[in-house]
């Protein structure tokens, strides 16, 4: 809570302490005359307290919001937004009130440290009259926090910060015995979660990536409203559909043809999906990793494969179809101020028996062949997980020499937040050995756009 706000807040409390000490202090001896400056502070607030009405309308000034977004730990300058939008609420709308708020703590530190010192002021009135115009002042706070939840509680961003302030002062007003027009505890935390479960629900249905890939906080929101016993219709969602929203699906197209000096050439076409999970880190970074831990490695399906020779016979390919790699490095984050964070490394593939060398048969005869490694490395070579890259981001199994570095921002709120392709002409350094080649990754959201609620 902003520190004016819970200054204000102690104040109230402080008149709950002075009645403990005045009901139970039994030792009193007479002191000298009130200060004359203790009794104009006195005389200030009684007269300010006359003049209170209870029919009063009040202007009240927009709250700060309440940002629910993965990114916002980290995120300084809203932090810092937030702050001052606190003490610019704060500032403007209890500007009358505080410098009677000032005088009569004021006047009770003064009661208080008589009391302790065992003195007591000429007459009992001074501490209980401030006791009674402080619970005017709040009820009066209470009543001008009423009007800017009225005004603002329809906007679910605004209303996390008026519920948490409103339960302090409600709590605060029970303990001096004062009387509340607020709604009450229970009111205010039941709309502040269908509040926070409105800017979720809104997430998915934008696909807003920054809002819904915080599923710890999802999560401990949906476990709070199931403390209150809402329901799925009172909400309007539930939990379970928040199990996938972290989940991606990478789709890698590639090909590639390569024609050595003699003439040989060297052909292979593969394709693999799979499925990763992004969650945040502590640093507010996405953690991407791939959601079969079981089974981490990427798997691609070799579709086509060839040798050939200047030769009337040809070798004919008879090995594994199936080729895995290891995970993919990726550094994709939704946050504005991310620096490097707009990258995938895909790591080279070899055969799912762990081989770089591939079975053949010319003439009868099994010999090894090299189809896929030569036609990738010449067409992608890679040697940032050599040069580049700190050892702790290169996997133990990743040492054929080709490789695929895309770089891209995420695009927010779209199915597809990541679709790039490499062409191997411009980015291998022998393009005159590049007869084709080329790499495609899309990365799509599992679900897809839901249908807006209607209010």
């Amino acid at each position: 809570m902003n520190m004016k706000l819970a200054n204000l807040a102690t104040f109230f409390k402080k008149i709950f302490l002075i009645g403990i000490i005045l009901f139970n202090h039994h030792a009193y001896s007479q002191s000298n005359e009130i200060p004359k400056e203790i009794l104009d502070q006195y005389n200030d607030v009684m007269n300010y307290v006359k003049k209170i009405r209870t029919d009063e309308k009040f202007n009240p000034p927009e709250p700060p919001s309440f940002y629910i977004d993965y990114c916002y730990p980290c995120d300084k300058a809203r932090q810092k937004k937030y702050v001052d939008d606190s003490a610019h609420f704060v500032d403007t709308y209890f500007a009358e009130e505080r410098p009677y708020i000032k005088k009569g703590e004021a006047v009770l530190t003064y009661v208080r440290r008589a009391l302790l010192r065992g003195l007591l002021p000429d007459t009992t009135y001074l501490s209980g009259d401030i006791i009674e115009a402080d619970i005017k002042i709040a009820q009066k706070i209470q009543r001008k926090m009423t009007a800017a939840w009225d005004r603002y509680s329809v906007i679910p961003e605004k209303v996390h910060f008026l519920a948490k302030y409103m339960s302090e002062l409600d709590r605060n007003m029970g303990i001096v015995g004062g009387e509340s027009d607020m709604p009450d505890f229970g009111v205010l935390k039941k709309r502040d979660i269908l509040a926070t479960i409105h800017q979720i629900t809104e997430a998915r249905e934008k696909l807003n990536y920054r809002i819904l890939l915080n599923t710890p906080f999802i999560f401990e929101v949906f476990r709070e409203a199931a403390l209150l016993e809402l329901s799925p219709d009172e909400m309007g969602d539930y939990i379970g559909n928040y199990f996938s929203v972290s989940k991606f699906k990478f789709t890698v197209k590639t090909n590639a043809s390569v024609i050595g000096p003699d003439g040989t050439t060297f052909m292979a076409s593969l394709t693999g999906e799979d499925i990763y999970i992004a969650k945040p880190g502590k640093d507010c970074q996405l953690v991407w990793k791939p959601a079969d831990t079981a089974k981490p490695k990427m798997v691609y399906a070799l579709n086509e494969i060839s040798i050939r020779i200047p030769k009337p016979q040809q070798p004919v390919f008879n090995g594994d179809r199936r080729y895995t790699s290891p995970p993919a490095k990726v550094k994709l984050d939704f946050c504005d101020d991310q620096k490097d964070r707009d990258n995938v490394h895909l790591y080279g593939f070899i055969t799912g028996i762990g081989l770089a060398v591939e079975n053949w048969t010319l003439n009868g005869r099994k010999y090894p062949g090299a189809a896929v490694l030569t036609a990738y490395a010449v067409s992608f070579p890679d040697t940032r997980q050599y040069t580049e890259m700190q050892p702790d981001d290169v996997p133990v199994n990743s040492g054929v020499p080709f490789g695929f570095y895309l770089k891209q921002k995420p695009v927010n709120e779209e199915e597809v937040i990541f679709d790039q392709r490499l062409d191997a002409k411009k980015t291998s350094p022998s393009p005159q050995h590049v007869q084709y080649g080329e790499i495609t990754l899309k990365i799509e959201h599992v679900e897809k756009k839901v249908k807006p609620r209607t209010s």
